[in-house]
Formats: structure tokens, sequence, C-alpha cells
């Protein structure tokens, strides 16, 4: 079995990355009008290498569902999660801390191993805890 999930593109993460971008075309635009060389094309390029890795984030971040594994990529985070050692799925949670290759807020956090646990952000949850629990029927799902 292949599952294939993007994630729910929060709206924070667009409006940061709008901003970038828009304060980037701000110091594009005084690094051809002011005389500012050295400190705008610093800035220009700290803030082009911010929106790449925003829109970077936001465009590739996804799960898969092979076999027995969870697989996750967003950005430099990438990894893998063995089904079988899923115990917990809260569904419409947020997690401010650890583990979050997602983009978006109310997503799930799946709890595996004994202590650990990562917070992802699928369009649907529901069909992923579904998938899932079809691999794994002892996941409890919690909402």
């Amino acid at each position: 079995m292949n599952y294939k999930f993007r994630n729910k593109k929060g709206k924070l993460l667009i409006i940061v990355t709008a901003i970038v971008a828009l304060l980037s075309l701000f110091i594009l635009y005084l690094f051809f009008t002011q005389g500012i060389w050295l400190f705008t094309l610093i800035l220009l390029v700290y803030l082009f290498l911010i929106l790449v890795y925003l829109l970077w984030i936001l465009n590739r971040t996804s799960y898969e569902v092979i076999d027995n594994i969870l697989k996750y990529r967003s950005g430099f985070n990438s990894g893998k999660i063995h089904i079988d050692t899923i115990s917990k799925i809260e569904i419409n949670k947020t997690k401010w801390i650890g583990l979050k290759p997602s983009t978006a807020s109310k997503g799930m956090i799946i709890h595996y191993n004994k202590y650990d646990s990562i917070y992802i952000s699928p369009i649907d949850n529901s069909i992923v805890a579904v998938v899932l629990r079809e691999i794994n029927p002892s996941i409890r799902i919690l909402n």
C-alpha cells in the first residue's frame, strides 16, 4: 500500500512568506535607488535565502505511507516512522514544540515508540488516521 498526502498550508506561514517577499522587493527598490549598496545587497541576499526556504517548505512538505512506514519531508526535516510503533493519534490538535514537519495548525500529533511524538498537518487528518489504523489496528485515535 502506497499513499501520498499533501500538507495543509497555514495562513500564518503564507502571511510571513508574503511579508518577506514584499520586504525583499522593497530592499531591491532601495538597492537600485539609494547609495547604500553593500548593506542592501547583504540584506537582499539574506531575505532571498529566507524566501526560498519558506517557499520550499510550503511547496514540498509531504507525508507518505509506504508499506509499514510513514515518511515525512519538510525542508531539511525528513524521516520515517514504523507504523507498528504508533500508539496514539490526536486529531485537530496543534503542537507548539518538538518535531514539527508541518505548515499549519490543527493537524495531528502522532505518538510513537515510548515517549516520541511528531506533529504533521495533512490536508485531511481523518483520512491519514484511517490509513494508519488500517495498517495498525491498535492505534487509539483521539479527537
